[in-house]
């Protein structure tokens, strides 16, 4: 995902990041991929989706993507 990202191919790369998230569904950094790069599509609503999910088993990296995505977590 991170090398179809950078070669300016994102909805290949959220193929590939979305097909991570699938086969390793607690891997916060998949998600945060999957967030980034709708992000970067400007698909806000989608973001949060991943925000909610991610949230539920890694605050943390919610919080980095929430931040890095310009977004505000509710409390």
């Amino acid at each position: 995902g991170l090398s179809l990202r950078a070669l300016s191919q994102p909805e290949e790369a959220l193929a590939a990041f979305e097909r991570a998230a699938v086969l390793h569904p607690m891997n916060g950094f998949a998600f945060y991929e999957v967030g980034m790069t709708h992000h970067a599509l400007g698909r806000k609503d989608k973001v949060e989706e991943v925000l909610g999910h991610l949230g539920s088993f890694d605050p943390k990296l919610a919080n980095r993507l929430a931040r890095d995505a310009g977004l505000a977590l509710e409390p």
